[in-house]
Order: structure tokens, then C-alpha cells, then sequence
């Protein structure tokens, strides 16, 4: 076979398989957090618990950085995860006055323990798949740039609208005018730097998300940041909204009655409707986030015994979720990536053997090099060896299982020998008579 040839025939296995932040070629997969130029070898990380592979030529399809992170039980997507060990707390009196607050408020205990960030909203995207989170993050980065500019438009509306302009308002006090000149200036000042410090985001993560494994898991808190500009653009907008609807419709009560009960209603509705869609769908997150944001945004579910039960169910059962999740899509061998591909028809003969023993993950590259030390390249050489001769470069069963396809004898379920053909184990994968 010519090596274009055994080229091409290499270029398509290749091409079939897939990996996550690396081109088709083979490499081994980033390692961890703090070091990506360090590779293990040979090494598989399950639960904590590190399991010896064949040698430096198994490939995992995801890459093992979330796994790295959850070894460590402090960390903060262990923490996420409620798989932190028992840490020390602070017992002097305040902040044991605030934890037993919070204890009956949330309803934290020894197995589930809130983390008090709004850093929780971003965890769970950290752990999904270098391929899903990099595109993710754009696509989260673009939505904030593009909300951020679409809500500017509506805020200089609501400026325009809401503004006396020199006026003199009979029926309202002018501080309450320059109020809302304040509040809609913080309210303009939001939209411009959610916007211009989204496209940042946008930029970097185009650039940056699908090569760095770390990147997704680092720009946690600038999404943050970014989503505490969208909520204060949310209160800033909705309290210049019913400032502006008392400054122009204050002469008529009637219609400033009906305006602003209107926007109470719309108000209270969308803020209820959130809160418990929240609540049941993310309980992880909602669990972990402050109380203070829990009481003044997203209150709700907090005020009824049943929902924070609900919640701290539906929060550990999510936290089992992603975790075995984590370790499912990061741990799963995949085929076409973990085996090595043969380049003689002799290795081919080995692979296709340990398929029929049901050994499909096994590694044959090692048993193939053996026999090229002794010039045994081609299916032909291997035809003159007895059982016994090719045991010395193979276990004992695929030797045996080699044979009896060579020579047609006791073919098994599966063996191509079974047809009554001569099968060739060239590369060019021709049937000979």
C-alpha cells in the first residue's frame, strides 16, 4: 500500500472523530485550571479516583478540567455542588445571629449549604463541554451587548417622555422632577456600559472560548457585572417609569390612578411569574443565591414553607444532576478518538480480532509494534506462525482468535473467516477470493 494512500485512509478516521477545543490531529487533553501545558498520560480521573489507561495514546473526547475542579472539595464548583468537606465557621455572636437567620430562611444544613453569591447564575455553564460552553458564552456575551443597546432606546424614550424640560410642574415639587433627572441619568449610564462592556465579552470570547479551557469559568464575574447592570437597569427603569407617569398625569388622578395601577400590576405579575419559574426551574442557583437578593428582586417562593422545601429538593437533586453529568460526558471514551489507528494490515487483522473478543477499547498499537520488530508488517507474514509463536507478541486469547481467522478454523460469531472467504487486511479494504 503506498503511504498517499495509507494517508488519506488515516485523514478520514481522523476526521470522524471529534474533540472538544482541538483540531482534528491527536493530542492529549488539557489537564487543568492553572496549568494547560501539562498533559497526563495514560491517566483517567472518575470521582476523585485516578485509573491507569494503556499509554499516552487514549484521547478522551471532553476535556478533564471541570473534573480537576471538582476533585477539590473547596473549590468553588465543588461548593456548587454541595461536595464541599466540613469547613470551620465563624462563630462569634453577630455572625452566628446571621447564619441562624439565614438557616431558617433557607434552610441550610451540614449537606447543603448556600453560598450567598449571585455568582451562582454562571456555574452550571462552567461545567458543561468545552464545545457547549464556548459557544454559549458568546451567544450570552451578544445578548447582553444587544440588550443593552435595544433598552437605551427605550430609556431615552421613557427621558423624553418624562422630562418637564425648563417646565414648571403646578402639580408636583421640582425635586421630584431633578429625582427623576438622576434616575434616569444612572438609568442611561447602565444601558451604555452594559452594552460597551458586553461587546468586550463578545470580542474576547470570539477570540479566546474555544481554545482556552479556563476561559468560561474565569469570566464569571464580568457576566456578573454584567447582569448587575441589567438589574438596576430593571429598578431604575421601572422607578423613572412611575415617576414620569406622577409628573405628567398628576393634574388628573384619575388617569395617574389607572396608569399606575396598570404598571403595579404588570410590576408585581412579571416579578411573581419570574420568581417561582426561577425557583422551580434553577433551584440550585436560587439556593445559593444572597438574601438580599432573594428578598428584594426574586422574593416570592421565600415567603411560603412548601416552596423553600421544593427548593432545597429540587437544589440537591439538580446538584446530582450536573454532577453525574459532569463525569458522564467528561469520563465517556469515545470510539473513534481512544483507538489508534493501525497502519498495517497486520495491526488491522489485531483490531478487527479483538472486536470479535468483545475488546473494542483495547489498545492492539503495542502487540502491532512487536510484531514490526520482526518485519511481521503484512497479514502473509503472520500465515507460517503457530498459536504459540504469535503468543509471544499478543495475549494468548487474541493470539488464538488471530489464528483462526488466518486459517479459517473454528470460526467465531462474527469472524469474517465464517463466510468461506479469504479476508485481506490490506488498508485498501479489497475482498479477495
Amino acid at each position: 500500500m503506498s503511504s498517499s494512500s495509507r494517508w488519506v485512509h488515516r485523514k478520514n478516521i481522523y476526521q470522524s472523530g471529534e474533540s472538544e477545543g482541538q483540531s482534528d490531529e491527536r493530542r492529549p487533553p488539557v489537564d487543568s485550571f492553572e496549568d494547560d501545558d501539562k498533559h497526563r498520560k495514560g491517566r483517567r480521573v472518575f470521582g476523585g479516583r485516578k485509573r491507569a489507561g494503556s499509554n499516552a495514546h487514549r484521547r478522551l473526547s471532553r476535556s478533564e478540567t471541570v473534573i480537576d475542579a471538582l476533585e477539590d472539595t473547596n473549590s468553588e464548583l465543588a461548593r456548587f455542588l454541595f461536595m464541599e468537606q466540613n469547613t470551620p465557621v465563624d462563630n462569634r455572636i453577630i455572625w452566628k445571629s446571621l447564619r441562624s437567620i439565614e438557616n431558617f430562611a433557607v434552610g441550610n444544613n451540614e449537606d447543603m449549604r448556600s453560598m450567598r453569591t449571585s455568582l451562582a447564575w454562571f456555574y452550571s455553564l462552567a461545567l458543561e463541554p468545552m464545545s457547549v460552553r464556548s459557544e454559549r458564552i458568546i451567544m450570552l456575551s451578544e445578548a447582553y451587548a444587544i440588550f443593552g443597546a435595544l433598552f437605551l432606546a427605550g430609556t431615552w424614550v421613557l427621558y423624553e417622555w418624562g422630562s418637564n424640560w425648563g417646565e414648571v410642574c403646578k402639580n408636583c415639587p421640582r425635586e421630584l422632577d431633578g429625582a427623576f433627572q438622576v434616575v434616569m441619568s444612572l438609568d442611561i449610564i447602565a444601558n451604555l456600559f452594559m452594552a460597551m462592556f458586553a461587546s468586550f465579552l463578545w470580542l474576547f470570547s470570539v477570540l479566546f472560548s474555544g481554545s482556552d479551557t479556563n476561559f468560561v469559568f474565569q469570566a464569571r464575574y464580568m457576566c456578573l457585572f454584567l447582569h448587575i447592570l441589567l438589574c438596576t437597569i430593571f429598578v431604575l427603569t421601572s422607578a423613572g417609569i412611575a415617576i414620569a407617569i406622577y409628573t405628567k398625569l398628576a393634574p388628573s388622578w384619575i388617569q395617574m390612578a389607572i396608569a399606575h395601577g396598570f404598571l403595579l400590576t404588570s410590576l408585581f405579575s412579571g416579578v411573581w411569574t419570574t420568581s417561582f419559574f426561577i425557583a422551580e426551574e434553577f433551584p440550585l442557583e436560587y439556593f445559593h443565591f444572597p438574601l438580599w437578593f432573594k428578598y428584594t428582586l426574586i422574593p416570592y417562593p421565600m415567603l411560603f414553607q412548601k416552596s423553600r422545601q421544593r427548593i432545597r429538593e429540587g437544589a440537591l437533586q439538580r446538584a446530582k444532576d450536573l454532577r453525574r453529568r459532569a463525569y458522564e460526558e467528561r469520563n465517556i471514551l469515545n470510539d473513534q478518538d481512544e483507538i489508534p489507528v493501525a497502519t498495517t494490515s497486520s495491526g488491522r487483522l489485531l483490531r478487527s480480532c479483538a472486536d470479535m473478543l468483545g475488546k473494542n477499547r483495547l489498545d492492539v498499537q503495542r502487540y502491532e509494534a512487536k510484531l514490526l520488530e520482526d518485519w511481521l508488517d503484512d497479514v502473509e507474514d503472520l500465515t507460517g506462525l503457530s498459536a504459540n509463536d504469535l503468543m509471544r507478541y499478543m495475549p494468548r486469547k487474541l493470539a488464538e482468535m488471530v489464528f483462526s481467522v488466518l486459517h479459517s478454523t473454528e470460526p467465531a460469531e462474527g469472524n469474517p473467516a465464517a463466510s468461506g472467504q479469504r479476508v485481506s487486511w490490506d488498508t485498501s479494504d479489497k475482498l479477495q477470493d
